[in-house]
Parts: C-alpha cells; structure tokens; sequence
C-alpha cells in the first residue's frame, strides 16, 4: 500500500493481481489496469500526479494518478521486495530488488517519458535506495555487505564505498549531519560513516 504525499489519494495491490486507487475526499475508487502478477512495489511521485508499480510479472508501469491512465510500461527483472524511489525533485526514480534478474543494478529512469538514465552496480541485491537531503547523491545498500555512495552527476561509478559486516537494511542521513552516514543491518547492528572520508 502506498499513500500519496499530499494525502489526496491510497493505492494497494491485491492477490488477483489488481491494483486499486481511492481518492481520499470522496472513496471514489478505479483499477489501475495491466498487470500480470502481483505489484509488490508501489510509488507515488512527490507531486502525487503519477503511480509506479513494479509487478512479479517482470514489469514496471507509470500511470496518472487521477485517470487512471498507463503512461508507459518497462520490464525489469524483480521477484522479491522490489521497490521505487523518486529523486528529490522528482523527475526521476529508481526501481530496485533484492531478487531477480536485475538485483544487482538499479535503474533509474526519467519519470516523464521513462527513458532509462542509468544503473548502478552492486554484487547482490539491492535492498535500500535513499537520496541525499540537497538531490546531489543517491545512496545503494545490498546483500553484499556494502552501501555505496554515488554522485548524481557522475554515476558511472560509485564516490564511496562502504563495508558492513552483513546485509545493508537501511540507511539514511540527517539535514543536522549530511555527512554522517547511518547504515543499519539485518543482524541489528547500527554503523555511522563520515561521507567526506569514508571512515567508520
């Protein structure tokens, strides 16, 4: 289930794989159409104008929230916790796995005409997106035991690379302290990276 950020609208998969949209002021409510398998993963832009869902059947899918509309569908290969992040200002996002064909590059693609940007890499799948509080980096946790700091200008490969002693869970930043990276994994143990220099 997805809440759209001005609050105006719920979206939710079900088990015959069909994916709902209700407006919220009056339950009004319309099927978002197309998809193969189960929409493990659903994203509302930050201007809650557009959907992404990411199905089992190997498929992404972008429609307007209020109509309802497909705008464009794109394969991509996950089977397991996929999910979609949209940068800060929305004109783009990335779709992640941490199963599949493509877990171990996530892609971004732009939002309005779903043109692919770039992937990113990693050994295993990919379980963590998160952006930087200014939308200059994009920061990647995975199953191969790192977290990896890229530079939105330059993603051909990563600025900092950051070794865990297990599966990345989480990670995320403060406005206080841009610099202090916070990355906590499966096992429950919490690590705290300078960005700037890279040390633990």
């Amino acid at each position: 289930m997805a809440i759209s950020p001005n609050g105006g609208f719920v979206a939710y998969s079900q088990k015959n794989y069909e994916v709902s949209v209700v407006r919220v002021k009056d339950g009004e409510k319309w099927t978002l159409p197309g998809h193969g398998g189960l929409a493990e993963g659903i994203q509302f832009s930050p201007d809650s104008k557009t959907i992404v869902t990411i199905g089992r059947d190997n498929y992404i899918r972008v429609f307007d929230t209020e109509s309802g509309k497909r705008k464009y569908s794109r394969p991509y290969g996950g089977l397991f916790m996929s999910q979609c992040q949209f940068s800060k200002d929305g004109t783009f996002f990335v779709i992640h796995t941490q199963l599949g064909r493509d877990s171990t590059t996530p892609v971004a693609y732009e939002t309005k005409s779903g043109k692919e940007l770039f992937r990113l890499q990693h050994g295993n799948g990919v379980s963590e997106v998160f952006f930087s509080h200014d939308g200059k980096y994009i920061y990647t946790g995975s199953r191969d035991y790192t977290a990896k700091m890229w530079d939105l200008s330059d993603t051909s490969k990563p600025l900092r690379t950051f070794v865990v002693g297990d599966w990345v869970s989480s990670q995320i930043t403060s406005p206080e302290h841009p610099n202090r990276l916070i990355i906590s994994s499966r096992g429950g143990d919490i690590y705290i990276y300078d960005t700037e220099t890279g040390l633990y």
